[in-house]
């Protein structure tokens, strides 16, 4: 009795302790969702009367309001009614899978259903959006386009479909009654739907259309049946015009709202659709989707010296990761969706010339105070500029975007932040970099190893060392939720005495500029320090190394962090105070290098457990244990 007093009175002492911390939690992904496993049959009927569809997870698409950080959006398609937006976008939409298949339902209020032909503005109700196919670098798209569209008996297209008749689909390209239902089916897509009212008549007000699609994602490059699932990255865009059957048109409104983008462009930011075997609609709370990168906090070491030396400690223990041209591999070790669309881009004419030189560049980056810090080692034998073309210069270009400023969709912008050099060999800001600097928010420094624009010698490379003042890009003092979005894009050119042989080439990580690429979603995190342990993060262990979790104690989440000495399979196994096995988490397949995981303990009690990591490497025959590490959970 009196050892489990003194247990409630310690437990109760380090609750008042760090109830604070615990509280400080990271936001939750606005731009991602899971699409949970069911086993259920479900039919293609627009009635979504399976249970599986009362319990998946789903997202809000809404004209006026932003479907989710970073780049959701909303406008009229250039018409607007004076009078105001009758019946805005307001629609509810759900994510199933089994079987590598891909199941969407959209749930649709809406008063005015129908559609008219082109030209636009969007003048049709329905749905816009893509699947990625990810079988290529750069990414293809597959867009998907099923809506109430070409009404007119004019339309060559259909003949005329007027009261009453039901969406077209489109799938590619071609629409429904272009090909058979069976040649859809077969290109891996097919839909149902239900109509609450009469399409094309606005005689009596309508309630609702629901649209119920499978999509085969085996031809799109995507496994979700692997033991660690899969990330399927699309394109959402609902489309929706009220009073177009009316007789007036001056009561006529077009609204579209999206999520992540409105179109099919392949280069462009997309949600993600996360996919598991073990994550059902019976599982019980969704796994936390964590953040792209976590970048850490330099807090407790010496600011660097801006001056492009590279030479300053907390550099070794930023977050770190390398860009290079043609690496398929290097390509896929990126997290998330960087893993598949990021790419790279030779610009010459055709036939395109072997790229002799490619970029190679390593980049790192952390914070400290309301400061990012960003840094790049280039590799490079022949260091070029030319202010008249991207592609005829060598430079890096950071891409960041502004939290207070939205363009006129609504989406976030951003600000191309390129690092190169003058005709001269001079470090240069440029884009919308020069602005920073010379507004003092931002500081550059820049050394080469070599001449500019010579190339009868050989150079080594170039570094770049930057400081940007966060508060200028719309944060607050503190930083606020801490969540930074961005990417960043190398350019590399090299000339010849053969202008034939000449190219310039872009590799990006996730985003290629500030109006293409996919956005990675990075969290500032203030608890996970440059340099944990006094262990570099590029530096790679001789054992599988536990370095601990925070905060701790925690409720319900704590990050633990690790290193894996090679490529293997990986578990956490959690245990409680009897030696039980309480929890075991499959980490799947990773690399070498340092890791780190956000532990949800939701599901257990109150109290004290042991943890450790074991892996499995692919080069060993027996599993390796870490040493355990100890936390408390406190609800």
């Amino acid at each position: 009795m009196y050892k489990n007093i003194r247990y409630v009175i310690a437990v109760l002492f380090l609750f008042a302790v760090f109830t604070t911390v615990t509280k400080a939690q990271r936001p939750v992904r606005q731009d991602a969702v899971w699409a949970r496993h069911t086993d259920e049959t479900i039919k293609l009927d627009g009635v979504l009367n399976e249970a599986s569809w009362a319990k998946a997870d789903s997202i809000q698409i809404v004209y006026g309001k932003s479907s989710g950080l970073p780049t959701s959006g909303w406008n009229t398609d250039g018409y607007s009614n004076p009078d105001g937006y009758f019946d805005t976008v307001r629609a509810t939409v759900k994510f199933l899978s089994q079987n590598n298949q891909l199941y969407i339902a959209f749930i649709v209020p809406d008063s005015s259903i129908g559609g008219h032909d082109w030209p636009g503005p969007a003048w049709w109700d329905g749905v816009l959006m893509n699947v990625k196919d990810v079988r290529t670098i750069p990414v293809g798209r597959k867009e998907i386009f099923p809506c109430f569209l070409f009404t007119d008996t004019s339309s060559s297209y259909t003949g005329g479909r007027g009261k009453g008749a039901g969406p077209r689909y489109g799938y590619m390209g071609p629409y429904q009654d272009q090909l058979t239902d069976s040649a859809i089916k077969a290109m891996g897509w097919n839909m149902g739907y239900t109509v609450k009212g009469t399409s094309n008549d606005d005689t009596t007000p309508d309630t609702s259309y629901i649209f119920e699609m499978q999509i085969n994602l085996d031809s799109l490059g995507y496994n979700t049946t692997q033991i660690n699932g899969d990330i399927v990255g699309t394109n959402i865009q609902i489309v929706d015009v009220d009073w177009y059957w009316k007789g007036d048109p001056a009561k006529r409104a077009v609204g579209k709202a999206w999520w992540q983008h409105p179109w099919s462009d392949q280069g462009e930011n997309a949600a993600r659709v996360y996919i598991r075997p073990d994550v059902t609609v019976n599982s019980g709370a969704a796994p936390e989707i964590s953040p792209d990168v976590i970048v850490p906090n330099g807090k407790n070491e010496t600011d660097p010296v801006i001056d492009g030396n590279l030479s300053d400690a907390v550099w070794k223990g930023a977050y770190t990761f390398k860009v290079i041209y043609g690496d398929t591999n290097n390509v896929r070790s990126y997290p998330g969706l960087g893993g598949k669309m990021s790419a790279w881009y030779e610009a010459a004419k055709d036939p395109k010339p072997q790229v002799l030189d490619p970029a190679n560049a390593t980049i790192r980056m952390f914070f400290k105070g309301n400061f990012l810090y960003l840094s790049a080692d280039v590799s490079d034998q022949l260091i070029q500029s030319d202010a008249s073309d991207q592609d005829k210069k060598d430079g890096v270009r950071f891409v960041l975007g502004l939290r207070d400023s939205v363009n006129s969709d609504h989406v976030m912008q951003f600000l191309n932040l390129l690092a190169d050099f003058d005709s001269s060999g001079n470090p240069k800001a440029d884009e919308d970099l020069d602005t920073l600097v010379k507004q003092g928010k931002a500081t550059l420094g820049m050394k080469r190893q070599g001449t500019v624009n010579n190339k009868s010698d050989i150079d080594t490379g170039y570094t770049v060392e930057l400081k940007i003042d966060l508060t200028s890009l719309g944060y607050p003092s503190g930083l606020g939720d801490r969540l930074l979005f961005g990417g960043v894009d190398v350019l590399d050119a090299d000339s010849f005495d053969d202008p034939a042989k000449n190219y310039g080439s872009r590799t990006w990580f996730f985003k290629e500029n500030k109006n293409a690429g996919p956005t990675a979603w990075m969290y500032m995190d203030p608890n996970i320090l440059v340099g944990i342990d006094g262990r570099p993060s590029t530096q790679i262990p001789q054992t599988l190394v536990l370095y601990g979790n925070y905060p701790n104690p925690f409720n319900p989440s704590t990050t633990i962090s690790y290193a894996t000495p090679n490529s293997g399979e990986v578990n956490l196994l959690v245990y409680n105070v009897l030696g039980q096995l309480v929890s075991k988490v499959n980490l799947y397949h990773q690399t070498s290098g340092n890791h780190v995981y956000s532990f949800n303990a939701g599901s257990l009690a109150s109290g004290v457990y042991f943890y450790r990591i074991t892996m499995k490497s692919d080069n060993q025959g027996q599993p390796i244990l870490s040493k355990a590490g100890k936390m408390i959970l406190l609800k």
